[in-house]
């Protein structure tokens, strides 16, 4: 049998906002099982394989799952604890091995794959394997950095840090309460609601991924511009992303417009997160 080499991606850590992009993100023997993952609405961060042993894994997090396909993980945890595996999430990409006491207020991350392959394995059966994994998960709406009202009222937004790992570590503070409306929740809490959705979201990136999980089929064959014109939302090609409505789009301020006044007019980052909100909801306004 013929060895085949395999291409090991050396990438940061970047949220995407297009499916096409996967493929330039995840290594070559995870890629069909990280498609697999984007379509299904849930939030991998990490594809991996070592060229030594073939050790290949899929990083998720854990909060990104609906709570049906939470349940899939917990019986695959004990039915199949070699190939998944959940860890805590502080910052640092998991591995396979023990998993670990599952913390309700704090980050996790769950991992999935298979601790070694024989150098003689092809690719493609490698790819086909961990794509067998993914597929055990049921298709959801996008939920990492997406909240309910409930939700935010009950801190969760500020539970997906993982900082809070570190000793002396103190969670910030919720700074709304049930008196307050959810317009108001979400000038406090800095994040984006949505009434045609109801849900509060960390930012616009999010809010893209969880308006194309939505209306995204697996297997989806339709364009962008398809799916977004057939369920009366906007798609912005320059930007790659769904947008709710055109003035959203047009009233959007990108992360890189706001690094360069931040580096330029020495902004605070608290400052420019506030600024870039009261654009976003501008644009809710006139919409």
């Amino acid at each position: 049998m013929r060895k085949e080499k395999f291409e090991k991606k050396e990438e940061p850590i970047t949220f995407l906002t297009k499916f096409s992009q996967v493929e330039d993100y995840a290594d070559g023997a995870t890629l069909s099982a990280c498609k697999t993952l984007y379509e299904k609405g849930i939030c991998s961060f990490c594809s991996n394989f070592r060229e030594d042993n073939y050790y290949t894994d899929i990083c998720c997090y854990f909060n990104s799952l609906s709570d049906e396909n939470k349940e899939i993980l917990y019986r695959l945890l004990k039915e199949k604890s070699d190939n998944y595996c959940i860890q805590k999430d502080s910052g640092f990409y998991g591995s396979l091995g023990e998993s670990q006491e599952i913390s309700a207020n704090k980050p996790m991350q769950f991992i999935f794959g298979f601790s070694s392959f024989s150098k003689e394995t092809p690719r493609e059966e490698i790819d086909k394997k961990m794509n067998e994994l993914a597929q055990v998960f049921k298709k959801q709406t996008f939920r990492q950095g997406v909240y309910t009202r409930e939700e935010v009222l009950n801190n969760k937004h500020h539970q997906n840090n993982s900082m809070l790992w570190l000793n002396g570590y103190t969670e910030e503070s919720n700074h709304s309460s049930n008196s307050d409306s959810n317009e108001q929740i979400a000038q406090n809490e800095n994040l984006l609601y949505s009434k045609k959705y109801d849900m509060f979201f960390e930012n616009l990136a999010v809010k893209s991924r969880y308006i194309e999980s939505l209306y995204r089929q697996e297997n989806e064959t339709r364009t962008e511009e398809e799916i977004a014109q057939e369920n009366g939302v906007f798609y912005s090609a320059d930007k790659e992303m769904f947008f709710e409505h055109q003035h959203e789009y047009e009233y959007n301020v990108t992360p890189k417009d706001l690094a360069k006044v931040s580096e330029k007019e020495k902004i605070g980052s608290r400052i420019i997160r506030k600024f870039k909100n009261l654009i976003e909801r501008i644009g809710e306004i006139l919409r």
